[in-house]
């Protein structure tokens, strides 16, 4: 079975998606299943957090524009959980629009590989976003429960529409995951329960609660699984990848 392609994105910075695609990538890997995690974000966050920067000087996204065999430049990350396609500051994403048809022969060649092929993608550059999103089967959106980030949140599902009106019919909108959730305080709940009135309750996953583990596990280089795995966002990860299997 060929892996379900997933971009994770947020136009907001700050909003907890690179910590999320990162440690919910892990806790999939935990279970079994083969993942692929390729760093579309030129800041190369997820990379730093999987231990990996600055170790992958030639080996990252943009080398594939530049005659490079993907398979070369996949990397297993030092905890073994999955592997990943690096990005690295020096790589150049210039003009990926119309580049997707070439992107779909190359991952045409690794996603019998996988389960899960999924995509870090940056709060900016539109086409990084249309590029991912039109190779991608689906789209995730972590999000924190404040009202800015709601109000991006729309915008982000009009743009996912128009992409499946356009290039890729195929992309649905899989998962909403609250992010550094704090249900003690008031605007919390009332975020979350305009987003239950709009939304659908299965697309609404499992929320990751405010944990100081989660930066504590990126600075160390370890998914929050691996570094502190009887802490809240250990436990609240877990449950959101059986979310995620069985959706």
């Amino acid at each position: 079975m060929s892996a379900r392609i997933i971009t994770f994105s947020n136009k907001k910075g700050g909003s907890g998606k690179t910590s999320t695609v990162v440690n919910l990538t892990a806790c999939l890997g935990q279970k079994g299943k083969r993942c692929l995690l390729i760093d579309a974000d030129p800041q190369s966050h997820a990379t730093f957090i999987s231990g990996i920067y600055p170790y992958c000087e030639g080996k990252g996204i943009g080398s594939l524009f530049k005659g490079s065999n993907i398979t070369d430049l996949i990397t297993k990350v030092p905890h073994g959980l999955y592997d990943i396609l690096p990005s690295y500051h020096k790589d150049s994403l210039q003009n990926l629009y119309g580049k997707e048809f070439v992107y779909n022969d190359v991952l045409n060649k690794v996603k019998d590989e996988y389960d899960f092929i999924v995509f870090d993608t940056p709060p900016v550059r539109d086409d990084i976003l249309t590029f991912c999103l039109s190779v991608s089967t689906e789209l995730i959106i972590p999000t924190p429960l404040q009202f800015l980030a709601i109000e991006g949140l729309s915008q982000l599902i009009g743009f996912l529409y128009k992409i499946s009106e356009t290039t890729n019919t195929r992309i649905t909108l899989s998962a909403i995951i609250p992010t550094m959730v704090d249900m003690r305080t008031r605007h919390a709940n009332e975020i979350l329960k305009q987003l239950e009135n709009t939304l659908s309750d299965s697309i609404i996953k499992r929320g990751i609660r405010l944990d100081i583990k989660i930066s504590e596990a990126s600075w160390a280089q370890k998914p929050v699984c691996l570094y502190a795995p009887k802490s809240k966002a250990a436990y609240d990860f877990n449950l959101l990848a059986e979310e995620i299997l069985g959706g």
